[in-house]
Parts: C-alpha cells; sequence; structure tokens
C-alpha cells in the first residue's frame, strides 16, 4: 500500500492504516518530502522515519527546464538564503504594496494562460487566495466572460455561470465519467439552479456535465482560480505565480517554487507586516521577509522526537504502564453490503436560472 505525499498524512492515520495493513499482512511504504508541509492534525511521523531511517532518498530532478532553478530549490529545501540570490539574480522576485502584487500576480498569471499555459496562482493563507480569486472573477466579469450573478459558495464568495470553481470533499455519490467528484477537481459552471445547485464540467478539458446538489455547494466548493500552497502540494505546472506575506513559513515558499516546470515567480508584499514578529509593524523590505520565512520552519516534531531532543540522557520514551493506548478505529466502519442506487439527476433542459 503507497501513501503519497506522506508528509501531509496525520500521525493517527498513518498508525490506523500500518495496524490494518499489518493484520493483512501488507507491506505500507511512504513516499513523499518532510521537508514540505505536514499535516492539519497532530503529525511529524513520516519525518522522524525519514530522519532515522533506513530510506531511499531521490536525488535528481528533472522537472525544471532551467539547472540554475533545480540547484536552487535544494538549497531552498534546507534554508540556504544563497537560493534566493539565484531568484533575485535571475528576476523571479517582485516586491511592493499588498493591492499591487496581487495586481501583478493576476495580470501575469492572466498572460500565461493566454499564452497557453497551465499556470498556478497561489498564496499561503486563504485570506490572501480570496482576494486573488474576487479580483480574478471581478475582472471576469468586466471582460464579458463570467455572468455577473449566481451563487453563494463555501468561501462567501459569487459563483456563476463561466466561473471556475474547485470541490472540497469526495462524494462517491457524485459519479464521473472517471469516478466520482473529488476534493481538488476543477470544474466550470455551465448553469445555475433555482435551488442553489450547479451544473457544471470539468475545467479544461472534455467531459460530460454533472449536477452539484445545493448543500454540497454550500459546504464543500469554492472558487478555483486561486489556491493555497498547502493544496497545491504534488501539483505540476507550467507556471507558478505566488503572492508572499508575513506569516508565511519555509515550508510553503519551498513548495510554491517547486510547482512551475519554466517558471516560478514570487511577488512580496513588504506592507502588511505579522504582527507576532513584528508587533510594532514595522516596514521590512522584501530580502529580509523572505530570509525570515526561509528561517521559519511550521513543521511540526512528533511526539517521540520531542521526547528526545528534552531528554538527551534517555531518547526513548518510556511507555505507560498505567493507563493502555486507546485502540484506534478502522478507517472506514464495517459496513453491511447493500445494493444501492443512485438517484437519477435532474434532465439537462429543467429549470435553470442561468444557462451558459
Amino acid at each position: 500500500m503507497i501513501v503519497d505525499e506522506a508528509s501531509m498524512a496525520d500521525t493517527r492515520s498513518l498508525a490506523a492504516l500500518i495496524e490494518q495493513a499489518g493484520q493483512a499482512d501488507a507491506k505500507v511504504l511512504l513516499v513523499g518530502d518532510h521537508w514540505q508541509r505536514g499535516a492539519v492534525d497532530a503529525c511529524g511521523a513520516f519525518g522522524m522515519l525519514a530522519r532515522r531511517g533506513p530510506t531511499a532518498e531521490l536525488r535528481s530532478l528533472w522537472r525544471f527546464s532551467q539547472p540554475w532553478e533545480a540547484r536552487a530549490t535544494l538549497e531552498l529545501r534546507h534554508g540556504d538564503p544563497a537560493a534566493l540570490d539565484a531568484y533575485i539574480r535571475h528576476g523571479r522576485v517582485s516586491h511592493g504594496a499588498h493591492d499591487d502584487m496581487l495586481e501583478a500576480a493576476l495580470s501575469a498569471a492572466a498572460a500565461a494562460e493566454a499564452d497557453g499555459q497551465v499556470v498556478l496562482l497561489a498564496a499561503a493563507d486563504r485570506r490572501t487566495v480570496n482576494e486573488l480569486n474576487a479580483r480574478n472573477r471581478a475582472e471576469r466579469v468586466r471582460s464579458g466572460t463570467v455572468h455577473t450573478t449566481g451563487i453563494a459558495l463555501s468561501d462567501g464568495l459569487t459563483g456563476g455561470v463561466g466561473d471556475r470553481i474547485v470541490t472540497r470533499r469526495n462524494n462517491r455519490r457524485l459519479r464521473t465519467s472517471d469516478g466520482f467528484v473529488r476534493n481538488g477537481d476543477l470544474w466550470q459552471i455551465t448553469a445555475v439552479l433555482p435551488d442553489g445547485g450547479l451544473w457544471v464540467q470539468p475545467a479544461g478539458a472534455g467531459g460530460g456535465t454533472l449536477r452539484l446538489p445545493a448543500a454540497y455547494v454550500t459546504e464543500s466548493v469554492e472558487l478555483g482560480y486561486a489556491t493555497t500552497t498547502a493544496r497545491s502540494q504534488g501539483v505540476t505546472v507550467d507556471e507558478t505565480h505566488t503572492v508572499v506575506t508575513a506569516g508565511m513559513g519555509r515550508e510553503d515558499l519551498y513548495v510554491a517554487v517547486t510547482r512551475g516546470r519554466h517558471v516560478n515567480r514570487l511577488y512580496v508584499a513588504t506592507d502588511r507586516t505579522d504582527p507576532d514578529c513584528l508587533p510594532g509593524n514595522e516596514p521590512e523590505g522584501a530580502r529580509a521577509l523572505l530570509d525570515r520565512i526561509l528561517a521559519t520552519s511550521h513543521t511540526e516534531k512528533s511526539a517521540t522526537d520531542t521526547w528526545a531532543e528534552h531528554h538527551p540522557e534517555n531518547p526513548r520514551p518510556p511507555r505507560s504502564v498505567i493507563r493502555p493506548s486507546p485502540s484506534i478505529p478502522p478507517l472506514r466502519p464495517s459496513m453491511t453490503p447493500a445494493n444501492w442506487t443512485p438517484p437519477p439527476s435532474p434532465v439537462a433542459s429543467g429549470p435553470v436560472l442561468e444557462r451558459w
């Protein structure tokens, strides 16, 4: 059983997988980069295993069209400031006011898309991603490629006919030509239904239309023009354009500049400081901000590594003999097999509020 992007798997889920694999006499193979982002829940197990070994590590990079960029990503991975010099020297870093950087990233991404490139527009925090999505939609409304009216999505923004959206939760009952609706899938809205549902089709590729129910749209659909660096981990595109803000960690920066084959650009906003780091809101230069990001790790350590760090004389944590460890429930509860027929989707000619 192969677990890809294993750095993003929380420790409890990994423990459950390994326990179930052991019961089935199966092997678990963890694949990923422990210097990238970790899981949202308690994690650190994958990084601990990678450091303690034995592990196999790939040392050749084939993604980048520019050799200097391949070398720079390896330096950045380990927090070497020389990597920043390389990106600045090759004109990959812009800096200025927050609003100016948003507009610069949006313009560059739009130009690259118009040139036929597959582009990733990103930021580390949800607030900046929402700003990028809102501005992107406003520009498309002005150009007439997206309808002004629409319905409210789960991110609080409006989605209308012509908009690109992203589904944020797996749903096996929503069947597609290649399986089912998945977290991270991109779609284009083709019609808005009176009950708040949507007719959509896969973005950027052929495929049939699909109806997303209103409840799913309200809870699990967002605009999909920009994304977080966490969600982009594992993606490969032609170009990336990332807005850099205070509070970003080294892992986000590393992911941001390793997604694009040909171009990875950073747009550093220097006028919005991080109050935790600069309580007085003093202005900070672009290079100083990047240096601080490079020196800031958000990686979580495992409980075992944390114990070893604070107890070097006895690096192995003691096992509890007072309270047994709680049993880990299976990832999927046992279910009685039953025949299930999905309800029929409304016909394409049914009532809609808007249609392309």
